[in-house]
Parts: structure tokens; C-alpha cells; sequence
């Protein structure tokens, strides 16, 4: 927006761009408010960049922790059901009433 400002500006406007430094207003050269806005504009498009970048390597890295906590829950549902099952194999014996204990 303010590149786009300082753009529209021609030579007979030069005089009156200005610097807000603290609560005061300096006069500034066009060509230098053009360089300053510019490199500006260079310095977030960089951050953005870093933080695109630190964003994927945070969203691989969640991935992986996904896929680690899915493994963990896959093998404890087995190892719960090996539980289960063993317990099911000791178990006729304490349903089974006396009788039937004699029978077998």
C-alpha cells in the first residue's frame, strides 16, 4: 500500500513525503522512502517465508507423532485383547456350577 502511495508520487511531490520518528514528522528524500519501504517489504516477504517454512516442518513432525500415538493405540488394543482372551480361556471353569465341573 505505501510502495503503491510513494509510486503515484512524481518528481514535484519529492518535497513532501515525510518520516514519522516518535511523535515528530521528517522530511525524507522520495528515492530514500522508496529504498526503506522496499527493503521492507523484502524483510517480511523473508519472514514469511521462514515462517512457511517452520510451519511444514511442524505439520511433518505432528504427522509423525500422529502416526506414532496410531501404532501405540493399534498394539494396545491387541495386547487388551490377548488380555481378554486369556481371561475368557480361565474363566468357564468359575461360571460352571458344580455339577458341571463333575461332568467334564
Amino acid at each position: 500500500m505505501v510502495a503503491a502511495e510513494l509510486a503515484l508520487l512524481g518528481e514535484e511531490d519529492a518535497d513532501n513525503v515525510f518520516k514519522q520518528v516518535g511523535p515528530v514528522l521528517v522530511k525524507q528524500d522520495l528515492d530514500e522512502a522508496k529504498v526503506n519501504v522496499n527493503k521492507r517489504i523484502e524483510f517480511i516477504k523473508a519472514k514469511l517465508k521462514e515462517i512457511d517454512e517452520q510451519k511444514s516442518a511442524l505439520e511433518k513432525e505432528q504427522q509423525g507423532v500422529i502416526e506414532r500415538v496410531q501404532g501405540l493405540q493399534a498394539f494396545f488394543n491387541k495386547q487388551q485383547q490377548a488380555a481378554v482372551a486369556r481371561a475368557a480361556a480361565q474363566q468357564p471353569t468359575k461360571n460352571m456350577t458344580p455339577n458341571q465341573l463333575h461332568s467334564q
